[in-house]
């Protein structure tokens, strides 16, 4: 019954041109972006913010990695549960842990190395992310920009997944996760090839922390470039503000001149400490700007 509801709702906005009237379509994914302007009605008239996530308080450095992989999400079919399955079935030498709900709840209870957990939220879901040596995403529908993906990177725990929708977005190539053609051959492949060499693990997990706060880090000197200046880092606001942000847009603000006669720590420092501001220097001179990152893209900056 809702599905037609849904389907006559459509039809209706269809005739009222509706859809006419919007402004603006916001896209999860590049790959939604692209699927919309294959319709002329939403030409110049899109724009991709990735999802965002919030990260409670956890110091993900104290995070000791132990001897499992993981999954965690939606347990049905469109996820690849079936395929994912069968390739633990071929691998018993590696532990799985299995984390979440759905209709395929109970397809693992004759697996023996794969331990399936329930469904787990909060500090409990981020430890057991946090901990996992990597994660696996093995969909083989169109997801637009999976949460589970975002999670595990921010967490310093590398993904592998299946190259369908907007998930090639989220992951960068033996960098921070492996991508891979749908399949049991490809997944046991890259599993395996993640799970023996330690050195390659270590080595994404690495980068997952630090991916945002190097483009963050870019970003802030690009735009105190364009101002003439450079900006002053103070590396505890630049770990803050990597945390507080998943899709990291660097941008400009000016304040009165004035401001820059007086001595630059009183600016500074509630610039830094409240403002959650970057400052800009020229020749060690405050200039009139700071720099500020937002969550999003730079859409209305």
């Amino acid at each position: 019954i809702k599905s037609l509801i849904g389907t006559f709702e459509g039809i209706l906005y269809k005739y009222r041109k509706n859809y006419d009237k919007v402004n603006l379509y916001i896209c999860p994914s590049k790959f939604m972006e692209n699927m919309l302007l294959n319709n002329i009605r939403y030409h110049k008239k899109t724009t991709t913010i990735h999802n965002f996530i919030e990260l409670s308080n956890i110091d993900n450095k104290s995070f000791k990695k132990d001897n499992y992989v993981l999954y965690f999400g939606r347990l049905s079919s469109e996820k690849g549960i079936e395929l994912l399955k069968e390739c633990i079935m071929e691998l018993p030498q590696i532990q799985f842990k299995i984390a979440g709900t759905g209709p395929l709840n109970h397809i693992f209870d004759d697996v023996s190395n794969a331990d399936f957990v329930g469904f787990k939220s909060g500090k409990e879901l981020q430890e057991l992310i946090g901990r996992a040596m990597f994660t696996l995403y093995p969909s083989i529908w169109f997801d637009n920009c999976p949460l589970s993906i975002l999670e595990s990177e921010s967490l310093g725990t590398p993904v592998i997944a299946t190259k369908m929708g907007g998930i090639p977005e989220l992951i960068e190539q033996y960098n921070t996760g492996i991508l891979i053609d749908i399949g049991v051959k490809s997944l046991k492949k890259a599993i395996i090839e993640l799970y023996d060499n330690p050195d390659l693990l270590a080595n994404m997990s690495k980068n997952c922390i630090e991916k945002r706060k190097e483009m963050i880090r870019k970003q802030c000197i690009e735009v105190a470039k364009s101002l003439g200046g450079e900006v002053e880092f103070d590396e505890d606001l630049l770990e803050e503000v990597t945390y507080l942000v998943e899709y990291p847009t660097a941008f400009y603000g000016e304040f009165n001149e004035d401001y820059v006669k007086l001595p630059k720590e009183v600016v500074t420092t509630p610039m830094q400490q409240h403002q959650r501001y970057f400052p800009v220097v020229k020749d060690g001179k405050l200039l009139p700007n700071f720099i500020a990152v937002r969550n999003g893209n730079d859409y209305r900056i």
